[in-house]
């Protein structure tokens, strides 16, 4: 049998028109829940049931990618706690297979790539042997990742990895606007900072009363 013939039989065999409807329908409910943003209650548990249906997974994660500050933290994560993670957690790019992903622009196995030190040693003991994932690129610019990971061996393949990229082209925009959501808040957050410093230092005090004002408004919070 042929390439062209047994490509024809796995076509035709039976069961495949299901497994393509429900690949369709998974695609279309992540479709209309992008529209929501992650940090809703249960949207990212909602979305990540959906890609589970096409791509089985025991660790799914959303990464945001930092240039300047060198890291990718994690904005979103089911499984993290195998890997001694949570939210919010960075991680330096300099130990990640990020880079190659970002410059490669498509999803690749992450499996072959050896982190050193404590994340090393958490992937070791995981048992998250099977890892892809594919970076999230809006306005041609990859601004995060998605990750997803597998303790069955040789889990992922081609065609995982095309589904994966389809998923992540779908989330890209959602969450590319988050970020900047977040980059907006952050900036506000340390201009009233600034304003707070500068109302401090303006008033007729002396240079403890204001360094000790300064302090109690960094404990608060304010800065």
């Amino acid at each position: 049998m042929n390439s062209i013939t047994a490509a024809i039989v796995n076509f035709l065999a039976p069961g495949r028109n299901d497994d393509l409807t429900e690949e369709r329908a998974a695609y279309a409910e992540i479709g209309r829940i992008v529209a929501i943003p992650f940090s809703v209650a249960n949207v990212y548990e909602r979305f990540a049931d959906q890609v589970a249906k096409i791509i089985p997974f025991e660790l799914i994660s959303i990464a945001h990618l930092d240039w300047e500050r060198d890291e990718i933290k994690l904005m979103y994560g089911i499984g993290l706690e195998a890997l001694g993670l949570s939210e919010g957690d960075t991680i330096s790019l300099k130990d990640s297979v990020v880079a190659e992903m970002a410059n490669a622009k498509k999803a690749i196995r992450t499996d072959g790539h050896r982190y050193s030190g404590s994340l090393g040693r958490s992937l070791s003991a995981s048992g998250l042997t099977s890892r892809i994932a594919t970076p999230l690129i809006a306005n041609d610019k990859v601004v995060g990742t998605l990750h997803l990971g597998s303790r069955i061996p040789d889990a992922y393949g081609a065609r995982e990895l095309a589904r994966l990229e389809i998923v992540g082209n779908q989330i890209a925009g959602a969450i590319a606007s988050e970020i900047l959501v977040q980059e907006e808040r952050d900036r506000a957050r340390q201009l009233e900072s600034l304003y707070s410093v500068a109302a401090v230092i303006a008033q007729p005090l002396s240079f403890e009363e204001k360094a000790q004002r300064c302090r109690r408004s960094a404990i608060m919070g304010h800065f």
